[in-house]
């Protein structure tokens, strides 16, 4: 397992059959692809697309290809669904406290919002958004954009008088208040605003920003750099603190994942072969390929690190592509794993009752999401029959895992409660 050269904590996993065998209130396949959970309540809403004839785990065939939000009851039921067609990318969505959906993104081409196809208003690329009531009815859409732009809306927050979203806009287009100039010293062909509006779709302003992000929170950035990629840099601000910190990964590298987290601060994870180099300090080895996960203090300072699990070969392997924070403390993370993963020398135990999968899995590539406390330490870890893609908590965990062969079959799994 790892050796540390420098005082970071190593995880070492005992699990228990209890802790594992958490129990799980729902799982629906589906032929789509989800791309984004949000918990409400006992709720789950799931934005993501499907193809011509594709289900959403109710056996039912749309029979036409579109992006979708769905909203599903405790016990797995389709409360409502919301579906978008044309060519149509959903950038982000917010939910209010009553459970109305704000969605916003970019479209290519004529699209449907429900109430009949709109043109396409650029000859590249335009923005929308759309607000959906509690009961997932379309209550209004926007669609912006100009001849030969390239537009799109991103980091959409809601709040009970207004909406606010990242506008990356071509010059000359129109957002309700007459086109927007372009400044003579600006060389660029597009302007990033931040725009807000009434909750009934009114524009109320659009400012300039130098931020992709939410304005008033704090701004994280994951930069790669190499073919590998050798060196990770995150950059960091909250306002009273602005850092960055680059390590550098001698061996192989394997593209992961950074957030913020709950209370300050920023975590980054991903897998690396061999050595990973935090800073000058702090280095992690492993002689095979190992997930990893390190914490970051709001002033930058690293406290903690964790590399766990290993496979027999280069070709026994896992990485973490999600992070989740849980309404208990726990770190929850999640990946694909190939071949004979293990933690700590023993293989991880799979969830109860998984369905059979109908997607082509030639690979045996399987999944894992593991809990993590405050301090770094593992609590326990599942094992999922196919690739984890998405990982969600709050009261619950919802994990989607599935192939990418096949049908793109793909199944959320929904626990009734932490195993902890």
């Amino acid at each position: 397992m790892a050796n540390l050269r420098a005082p970071l904590l190593f995880v070492a996993l005992a699990l228990s059959p209890a802790a594992i065998a958490a129990p799980n209130a729902w799982t629906k396949c589906m032929h789509a692809r989800p791309y984004r959970i949000v918990e409400v309540g006992n709720d789950t809403i799931v934005s993501g697309e499907y193809y011509g004839g594709g289900d959403l785990g109710d056996g039912k065939a749309r029979g036409h290809s579109a992006l979708f939000v769905a909203r599903y009851g405790a016990k797995g039921e389709i409360l409502w669904e919301y579906a978008v067609s044309g060519r149509v990318d959903i950038k982000d969505l917010a939910v209010d406290t009553n459970g109305s959906v704000i969605l916003v993104g970019d479209a290519y081409e004529a699209i449907d919002f429900g109430a009949g196809s709109t043109p396409l208003l650029s000859s590249y690329e335009d923005a929308w958004i759309a607000s959906l009531g509690k009961d997932g009815k379309l209550q209004w859409a926007k669609r912006y954009g100009k001849p030969g732009g390239y537009n799109e809306l991103s980091a959409v927050t809601v709040s009970a008088t207004e909406i606010s979203a990242t506008a990356k806009v071509a010059y000359g287009t129109d957002l309700g208040a007459g086109p927007i100039g372009k400044p003579k010293t600006n060389k660029d062909e597009t302007q990033l605003l931040r725009v807000r509006w009434g909750r009934d779709g009114k524009l109320i302003d659009a400012k300039p920003t130098k931020d992709e992000q939410v304005p008033g929170k704090p701004s994280l950035r994951r930069d790669e750099e190499g073919d590998a990629p050798r060196v990770t840099t995150l950059s960091y601000d909250d306002g009273a603190h602005k850092w960055k910190s680059s390590f550098d990964n001698s061996g192989r590298g394997i593209s992961g994942t950074a957030v913020l987290g709950p209370t300050g601060g920023a975590y980054t994870a991903g897998s690396f072969e061999y050595e990973l180099e935090l800073d000058a300090k702090h280095r992690l080895e492993t002689p095979q390929v190992s997930p990893f996960i390190a914490a970051y203090g709001a002033d930058g300072a690293l406290q903690w690190a964790s590399a766990f699990g290993a496979g027999a070969t280069s070709h026994d392997n896992a990485w973490i592509d999600e992070i989740a924070f849980a309404s208990s403390g726990s770190i929850l993370v999640g990946g694909p794993a190939y071949g004979t993963f293990k933690i700590d020398g023993k293989p991880v135990a799979s969830i109860p009752n998984p369905p059979t999968l109908t997607s082509v899995n030639d690979d045996k590539d399987t999944g894992f999401v593991a809990a993590l406390g405050a301090d770094g330490k593992v609590k326990w870890a599942r094992s999922y029959p196919a690739r984890v893609g998405k990982v969600a908590a709050g009261q619950h965990i919802v994990v989607v895992y599935g192939h990418d062969a096949g049908p793109d079959q793909q199944c959320i799994a929904h626990d009734s409660g932490l195993p902890e």
